[in-house]
């Protein structure tokens, strides 16, 4: 038994050194097609030093240059491979059900609970409750009839930036975040300080320092450290993990938790959150990582794309010219243009697609997981398990 220990310790070892050389690979690789084409790699750690550590799209952008389409990236335990053009990202994601589980990250996902969000969640019985609490909320008649919100909120917020201009970035903060909390719990907020807002920007901010490729912690590398103790030294990432996974519970928890309350007083606004406890009275849990998702997603995202559009009208001023006199040729100069006025804007149409064009706000999709062995277009290997797709939105 003395001896078993060590034995078994040297096996761990030859294993996980053999999995690092992608032999495993190899075995499953029945028509001895190669991974796709990227940079050399390096003995046992792989690509880890070309990870780009910041804006790593504009690196993988420029690689396709050289490498194409497809780009593979090895890092210990794991392969990466970048989709750079929208037909290998079609044809893999769009078309093919073995791409539609996500890739769980130790840290922010396992340890901080980042996979109870929908975007996060591997592909099982919640997630499927999820876009089937969602599928009602994302359609074009379910947004018409958030329309009054919606008009009632950019009023207040053109008056704002009529009055004071120089703020207009705390203006589009509170319009986006009132609708978007106003839409997913039916909760009033006034002031781009309240918890509802800056607690998820704060959420939202931590999480992505932890998952971008080239920022990624050691823990994700060797995934089995998650499994040390937290009071062991260098574990710190484990402490706080603990604290940022309270964090993360109570920002999703405590609005869900007004809403009942509403509920029960009878003072609940017509919201996502009140209708799919309506309609379904025993998922709070489900409920609750639904609506965050809405949550967390919906308020930053669209912030982003109002600031990249205040940017692009100040450095394009024949474009804002152009834009203006659309809509004056359609719309009363006291009216708003409403979702039936959208067929008469051609231009504003091409407008916002450029916008989400120009300056992507997710440039780095999330990451899908490959579960099974695929072969793309005769030449290129792709590894179920740890081959973990990312498409490029540049």
């Amino acid at each position: 038994m003395a001896e078993l220990l060590p034995n078994l310790i040297t096996l761990g070892v030859v294993l996980a050194i053999l999995r690092c050389l992608g032999v495993f690979s190899k075995a499953s690789n029945l028509r001895r097609l190669p991974l796709p084409p990227g940079p050399r790699s390096e003995f046992l750690i792989g690509n880890v030093r070309h990870l780009p550590a910041g804006s790593p799209w504009l690196q993988y952008a420029a690689w396709r240059k050289e490498f194409g389409d497809i780009i593979h990236l090895k890092v210990p335990g794991n392969h990466l491979v970048i989709l750079n053009s929208y037909k290998a990202a079609h044809d893999l994601l769009d078309l093919s059900p073995k791409y539609i589980d996500r890739h769980q990250l130790a840290i922010a996902d396992q340890l901080m609970g980042w996979n109870r969000m929908t975007a996060n969640s591997a592909y099982g019985d919640a997630w499927k409750l999820h876009r089937k609490l969602m599928r009602p909320t994302m359609n074009k008649a379910a947004v018409e009839r958030h329309a009054l919100i919606l008009e009632r909120g950019m009023r207040a917020c053109l008056l704002q930036l009529l009055h004071s201009p120089e703020g207009f970035q705390e203006h589009i903060r509170l319009f986006t975040g009132k609708i978007i909390v106003m839409f997913t719990y039916g909760l009033k907020i006034d002031s781009t300080k309240d918890p509802l807002i800056a607690v998820p920007e704060a959420q939202f901010a931590r999480v992505i320092s932890l998952i971008l490729p080239g920022q990624t912690p050691l823990v994700d590398v060797f995934p089995s450290l998650k499994h040390i103790p937290s009071w062991f030294p260098g574990a710190t990432f484990k402490r706080n993990a603990r604290i940022w996974k309270k964090e993360l519970t109570d920002m999703v928890t405590q609005p869900f938790n007004r809403v009942k309350a509403d509920i029960a007083a009878g003072a609940a606004v017509s919201s996502f959150t009140s209708k799919c406890l309506e309609d379904n009275p025993q998922a709070d849990d489900e409920i609750i990582w639904s609506a965050g998702s809405l949550y967390i997603a919906g308020a930053d995202t669209t912030h982003a794309v109002l600031s990249i559009f205040f940017l692009a009208m100040a450095t394009h001023p024949d474009v804002q010219r152009r834009a203006q006199a659309e809509i004056d040729s359609v719309v009363n100069a006291d009216t708003l243009p409403t979702f039936e006025d959208r067929v008469n804007l051609p231009y504003i149409e091409c407008l916002l697609k450029e916008l989400q064009r120009w300056l992507p706000v997710v440039p780095l999709a999330f990451p899908h997981r490959l579960t099974e062995d695929d072969f793309y277009e005769g030449n290129a290997h792709l590894v179920a398990a740890t081959c973990f797709i990312y498409r490029i939105f540049v």
